[in-house]
């Protein structure tokens, strides 16, 4: 087992043979009981899938079996943005929406959070909901006003309102 997942790292770390990285963790985990070996494995291909890859639809698979394993895991918010650029990546802008509502709700004071209401704009935004994509930038600025965010929320509203070619709204957001 400790070689099967050697294999994996070497394939992933350094060979960048992903498929076969994932095989062999799959191997694993159908081989081992320990549910340290199952979570690293686990994780490494939800990884692998996400950002290596980009086969959204097995990250999401393996991310949201990593949650049914250790719903509580100090992991949990970081795997809860991964699920949701996951689903943005399939452009499934509801399961994404909600992915980042639920990061709000769980951790509400966390740069995270902040990161999540902005999203929620650029995916109403992406799914061409503009009234909605500038209600959630608004949101960000009205809770978050000296970040970032709220920077980038104002960039948001002006392609929105351009979108919408509501050209006047669009340069006020854009010149401030």
């Amino acid at each position: 087992q400790e070689a099967l997942f050697r294999i994996a790292n070497i394939r992933f770390l350094y060979l960048n043979h992903f498929h076969q990285a994932i095989d062999a963790l799959t191997k694993l985990v159908s081989l081992t009981d320990k549910p340290e070996v199952k979570w690293d494995a686990y994780k490494t291909i939800a990884e692998i899938s996400y950002s290596k890859i980009e086969n959204f639809e097995l990250a999401i698979e393996t991310y949201l079996k990593l949650l049914e394993i250790d719903p509580s895991t100090k992991e949990r918010s970081f795997i809860l943005s991964r699920l949701a650029r996951c689903y943005y990546g399939k452009l499934d802008f509801k399961n994404t929406i909600l992915t980042y509502e639920q990061i709000i709700k769980e951790f509400p004071k966390t740069q995270l959070a902040i990161e999540a209401y902005y999203e929620i704009g650029n995916a109403y935004f992406t799914a061409g909901d503009l009234d909605q994509s500038i209600k959630a930038y608004k949101r960000v600025i009205e809770v978050f006003p000296n970040t970032d965010q709220a920077v980038f929320s104002e960039f948001g509203i002006g392609a929105s309102y351009e979108e919408k070619e509501m050209f006047d709204e669009a340069l006020s957001h854009f010149e401030k």
